[in-house]
């Protein structure tokens, strides 16, 4: 978070002050579309389900825990849902796919068509993740 700045050529003013807004919780009520969930890792099951958007930047931030987000090349991807128009997602499969550690105080930008998929085991314990959506 204390590195947001750095990508004000990439993301809009909006995107950054609503990041900087949420992880110190002043949220400002705006178009924005953002969500926190919180949930248990309890395992090292994992046979990932990869999501990408297409109309949409997902920004995710980390406020509590450690968990590995995945990242697929799209080249290596197979389609296993059509794509959801109304949420703006579609889902894959990959078994190419990088470890990506996501812990507390850290951000990850996904732009559309970048297949990505969270909740996978790094250690137990309790996570809560703030996603941000920006319709680009």
């Amino acid at each position: 978070i204390i590195n947001i700045d750095k990508y004000e050529q990439l993301l809009s003013k909006k995107m950054i002050q609503t990041i900087k807004n949420i992880y110190y919780a002043q949220v400002q009520h705006n178009d924005l579309k953002f969500s926190i969930f919180e949930y248990k890792i309890e395992d090292k099951k994992d046979n990932p389900i990869f999501e990408c958007h297409y109309r949409h930047i997902d920004c995710q931030i980390m406020i509590e825990g450690s968990e590995y987000m995945y990242y697929a090349n799209s080249s290596s991807k197979k389609v296993k849902s059509d794509i959801n128009y109304k949420d703006d997602y579609q889902l894959f499969e990959s078994n190419e796919y990088s470890k990506l550690l996501f812990q507390k105080v850290d951000f990850i930008v996904f732009f559309p068509e970048e297949i990505h998929s969270p909740k996978h085991y790094f250690n137990l314990g309790n996570i809560k993740r703030v996603v941000i959506k920006e319709e680009i």
